[in-house]
């Protein structure tokens, strides 16, 4: 036999509240990952990148017959690079859409019980 059990909860309005503030964390942290992924996919690609030119330029040393490889002068190939990162863009995700949405939705929520 069965029988039903039922709790008294004292503040209901303040536990739903905190139950919204966490999943509104949640929602923040995966759009902090989802950023991160991006950024790190990012990088393995300019690594990448760096890696097929170096062995380009050490080919092309080759060619010339010059054994080692002068050292350049990093100031100037730095500004370089940051003007063409300026450039890239980061992928958007439609898992970012739809966390905003949701942390839209949760903050409306929260904003009623207040």
């Amino acid at each position: 036999m069965k029988s039903n059990v039922h709790i008294k909860i004292n503040d209901p309005t303040a536990i739903r509240a905190n139950l919204l503030y966490s999943a509104k964390t949640v929602a923040e942290q995966l759009q902090n990952y989802n950023k991160i992924k991006v950024i790190r996919a990012e990088k393995k690609r300019q690594i990448t990148r760096v890696d097929v030119l170096m062995k380009e330029v050490y080919g092309l040393f080759s060619n010339l017959g010059i054994k080692d490889v002068p050292y350049a002068h990093l100031d100037e190939r730095t500004e370089e690079v940051k003007k063409e990162t300026k450039h890239v863009k980061t992928e958007s995700f439609d898992v970012d859409t739809q966390l905003e949405k949701e942390l839209l939705e949760i903050e409306r929520k929260l904003a009623m019980l207040r």
